[in-house]
């Protein structure tokens, strides 16, 4: 006769274990967590400088267009006219208060790159003002404005200053009024005025071929205050 206990195989954990593996599975669950939240706390505020970063450069390169200053200088006829380029690649100006360099007056000049839309500015004197070419080379310093798939440049203004004095003169009586009109081109030395806006036609490319227009009121300061200038 056997009078022995019988010895079962063990198959379930102790109290310990469990708690031990309850407090390792807590640790490994926490340090997940945190790692998370600093993952993600780290892109939000790449994100938030780059958005920030992003504005303010849009911020700055708006306010230098709508102060476009006619500056005037001397022609190769030897008369003083303002200096603006308007072409359908970009446009160039004269800016009192540049942002990219540490001069006290410079030509900007905003113009297409690929797909890109670049702000560049030179200190004034540089570069000749009479033979100006909207180029890369020009640039001294440039940051880039806005990305999108295509860009259009259009000027709004009148044909010369002879037509806009005609137009407010109390003296000539004119039945049909000429009135200032969207152009292509614009070039201020040889109508003697500076455009009164400037459209920018933006094509986005997540927006089925939707166009989106900015447009800049210039500064309308009186032909008295051109500085002459001679290069």
């Amino acid at each position: 006769m056997y009078s022995g206990v019988k010895q079962s195989n063990r198959t379930g954990f102790t109290l310990i274990e469990v708690l031990i593996s309850m407090v390792i599975f807590s640790i490994v669950i926490a340090l997940a967590v945190m790692s998370y939240r600093f993952s993600l706390q780290n892109l939000t505020s790449s994100n938030s400088r780059y958005d920030i970063d992003k504005l303010s450069r849009v911020k700055l390169v708006n306010q230098q267009i709508r102060e476009a200053f006619p500056y005037g200088y001397v022609d190769e006829l030897g008369k003083t006219v303002p200096f603006f380029i308007g072409k359908k690649e970009g446009f160039a100006f004269v800016t009192r208060s540049p942002v990219l360099i540490s001069e006290p007056i410079a030509v900007s000049t905003l113009y297409i790159k690929d797909r890109d839309l670049l702000y560049c500015e030179v200190p004034l004197g540089v570069v000749s003002l009479s033979s100006f070419k909207i180029h890369e080379s020009n640039c001294e310093k440039s940051i880039s404005f806005m990305s999108s798939q295509s860009f259009e440049f259009q000027y709004f203004g009148w044909k010369d200053w002879l037509e806009f004095s005609n137009y407010y003169s109390e003296y000539l009586d004119i039945v049909v009024k000429p009135k200032p009109t969207w152009n292509d081109t614009f070039y201020a030395s040889q109508r003697k005025i500076m455009p009164l806006f400037i459209r920018i036609k933006v094509k986005n490319d997540n927006a089925r071929g939707k166009v989106n227009h900015l447009i800049y009121r210039i500064s309308r300061i009186p032909p008295s205050l051109l500085g002459a200038s001679s290069e």
